[in-house]
């Protein structure tokens, strides 16, 4: 029960306000009357599971990029696979289209070859051409690039005539560029030449309006 004289009047109830909140000593004196030690830890132990918890998330992100980095490599390891499964593909289905030429190449080109088709080899090709005119070292490199070269009697009776084929299972612009690039050495030293790109998937409308502008023939397996 509060009797008469355990109640502050006014002017002391203004000092303890004003000591309360200009001397730290005194309020933590009255806090530790008015609140138990599990209260008044509460701070430090609130600050110290703060600091646990940022620490087991500091750990778990530090997992998390080791797994990020294991699936980085795993990612890198499948990406070499695909390539080197799109590369054996890609020489798989060249060595089809070059184990008959005929079958991938006369249908399409009736106009120009009469048939049957003859690979050059590439070596003897070039020195051929050579021959004529002296070959850059870079006209070199590139045609000994080539996926294949072959010659046919023209379909105009006029000689031999020879196509420069590229090959790739997905036909892509420099698939295209490149059978130019070489169609245009051959036919510089004198050739009837066709520039070729044969491919299962012939690449789409982008492909196709560049070899247009190109003139090479793209022919589907």
């Amino acid at each position: 029960m509060t009797t008469k004289e355990n109640v502050m009047d006014e002017t002391e109830r203004t000092r303890f306000l004003e000591t309360l909140r200009s001397d730290p000593e005194f309020r933590a004196a009255v806090r530790r009357e008015l609140l138990s030690d599990e209260l008044l830890a509460l701070p430090e132990r609130f600050a110290e599971f703060t600091a646990f918890v940022d620490g087991r998330f500091a750990q778990i992100d530090g997992r998390f990029a080791q797994i990020d980095g294991r699936f980085e490599q795993v990612d890198g390891r499948f990406d070499r696979l695909e390539d080197q499964l799109n590369s054996v593909r890609g020489d798989s289905f060249e060595m089809r289209v070059r184990g008959n030429p005929d079958r991938f190449l006369l249908s399409d080109l009736e106009d120009l070859l009469a048939g049957p088709i003859e690979l050059e080899q590439l070596s003897a090709f070039i020195a051929r051409l050579d021959q004529r005119e002296a070959l850059s070292s870079v006209e070199r490199r590139e045609l000994r690039a080539a996926d294949f070269v072959g010659k046919a009697t023209s379909a105009q009776g006029s000689g031999k005539f020879t196509v420069v084929v590229e090959v790739s299972c997905t036909l892509h612009v420099d698939d295209v560029e490149r059978a130019a690039r070489r169609a245009e050495i051959v036919g510089s030293r004198g050739f009837h030449v066709q520039a070729v790109a044969i491919g299962n998937d012939l690449g789409g409308d982008v492909v196709a309006r560049r070899a247009d502008d190109l003139g090479v023939r793209l022919i589907a397996s």
